[in-house]
């Protein structure tokens, strides 16, 4: 009886809620110590504009008239002032701020949904008891240590929508419920939002997966149908008021307005656009640099190995070796085949690409861990047969997390005290009134380092921030904000902020 309770306790939505809630639970007690993230990096600033946008109430603003001083990296200014990325991440902020007092806390509640989706995901996928142990995993690996949830990027929006799409597959071919045709409509809309090319190359296995099924148009193909067209309708109606096209996406847009670097290797990189600042010109110029270098043959095989150990060793940490362990007793098992299919797929698709970074194969987060848990149930089961390697290794893979676990706070602790832009504006903040802040960089300049990023409602922030572009046209700004108070931003300088 006590057995068959506690065998309860692995299954369903209680698991799943203890997962997530281990989330918060671990974050909150980290606090003392790891404290509310502050954005330090071009991306989050553009996901919080975006944020910041939607909770206005809008889908974009309207062009400044002097935007040209609040050019910046990832931010559209014509036609529209908005961020260029999709939108999953930004109505997460949005929510956390409307909702909740703070976009930090719409970050959290993203995280525990994305761990507690893993472990749904898991439990069609293997015995329970494994299907617990991967998401403490996925808690331990990529909930409150993990710079998913220490910052604005965004990432487990992405692995939320792939653990829907993964996950409702066991259960179609099983139970076949409009309910699980719904989680799987709505994991294909977040992963359109999110990272709709990594998203894509997860959903072609899944969607043979399906086609192999005789899924009935009733309870299936018309609820997914009608989910996806509500989507890209709304999509289309975001795209119109940013780029004035419902075709035309954002990124598209900022392309083709400042991209200086090809998106994919068989593409040629289109001429240097003109740029009106040097600081983005350096950075696009870097990026240029770093995908002309992949596509050489040399470049393009090491970065690929790179980017292979680096997604292994983020989503997996300790455990990214036991599937290469435990290949030989899992060539044959049906379910490791496809999942071994679909993270080979997104290997090939980022490979393709001329930039990366470890969040964009955050859609097939959930396979990756799926694969690891099997590796680890059939080396358990090499345990009892007596097999060295199996007696070794399991008893020590919880105590590696945990010890990797610590190493990620004290990672996130340490880059959390870094001084940058957050110190200039508290510093602001405690004077009166409001301010104009003009940034110079100095001739050698962090090009990662971006400083010029301002809110949704530009005219109405306490803090604007600008490029320094020389006295007269400066005095244009200024004249535009009469009473701010004008102040001259050095980031490089020992004593970075003083007056105009």
């Amino acid at each position: 009886m006590i057995t068959c309770g506690v065998s309860r306790l692995f299954r369903g939505g209680f698991a799943i809620s203890v997962t997530g809630l281990a989330v918060l639970a671990v974050r909150a007690a980290l606090l003392p110590w790891l404290a509310v993230p502050e954005p330090s990096v071009p991306d989050e600033y553009s996901y919080l504009l975006m944020g910041d946008t939607f909770a206005s109430g809008r889908l974009s603003n309207p062009a400044h008239p002097l935007w040209v001083h609040f050019e910046t990296i990832f931010v559209l200014h014509q036609p529209t002032y908005a961020s260029v990325y999709p939108v999953a991440q930004g109505v997460i902020l949005a929510a956390g701020k409307r909702l909740l007092g703070h976009p930090w806390l719409g970050v959290c509640l993203s995280v525990a949904l994305m761990c507690g989706a893993i472990c749904w995901m898991l439990q069609g996928w293997l015995p329970a008891r494994w299907a617990l142990l991967g998401s403490f995993c996925s808690v331990l690996q990529l909930g409150p240590a993990s710079y998913w949830m220490n910052s604005y990027w965004g990432g487990a929006h992405a692995a939320l929508g792939g653990a829907l799409v993964i996950g409702a597959l066991p259960r179609l071919a099983v139970r076949r419920k409009t309910r699980d045709s719904i989680l799987l409509a709505l994991g294909l809309c977040v992963l359109a939002n999110s990272r709709p090319y990594e998203g894509a190359v997860v959903c072609l296995p899944a969607l043979g997966f399906l086609l192999t099924r005789k899924l009935s148009w009733k309870w299936f193909w018309a609820p997914v149908a009608l989910i996806l067209a509500a989507n890209f309708a709304l999509m289309g109606l975001y795209f119109s008021r940013v780029t004035g096209k419902f075709w035309k996406l954002p990124q598209q847009e900022y392309i083709e307005q400042y991209g200086a670097s090809a998106t994919f290797l068989w593409q040629t990189a289109p001429p240097e656009p003109a740029f009106r600042h040097s600081a983005l010109q350096d950075f696009f110029l870097v990026q240029r640099a770093e995908a002309l270098a992949y596509q050489t043959t040399g470049g393009a095989a090491g970065a690929t190995l790179g980017r292979f150990s680096t997604v292994a060793g983020f989503y997996l940490g300790p455990l990214m070796l036991l599937p290469v362990l435990s290949i030989p007793l899992l060539r044959r098992k049906g379910k490791t085949r496809f999942l071994a299919l679909t993270a080979a797929s997104v290997f090939f698709a980022i490979s393709l690409t001329g930039y990366h970074m470890k969040h964009y194969a955050a859609p097939m987060t959930c396979v990756l861990i799926a694969l690891a848990m099997q590796s680890l149930r059939y080396l358990s089961v090499l345990r009892r047969w007596g097999n060295p390697v199996s007696r070794l290794l399991l008893p020590v893979v919880p105590l590696i997390l945990m010890f990797h676990f610590y190493q990620q706070v004290a990672s996130s602790v340490a880059r959390s005290a870094a001084p940058g832009r957050t110190a200039v504006e508290k510093q602001l903040r405690r004077q009166s009134g409001s301010h104009l802040v003009f940034v110079r960089y100095a001739q050698l300049h962090n090009v990662g380092t971006e400083w010029v990023y301002n809110a949704a409602n530009i005219d109405g922030a306490p803090i604007v921030w600008a490029r320094d572009m020389g006295p007269e046209r400066n005095r244009e700004l200024i004249d535009y904000f009469p009473s701010r108070s004008a102040w001259l931003a050095s980031p490089e300088a020992p004593a970075p902020l003083r007056p105009y």
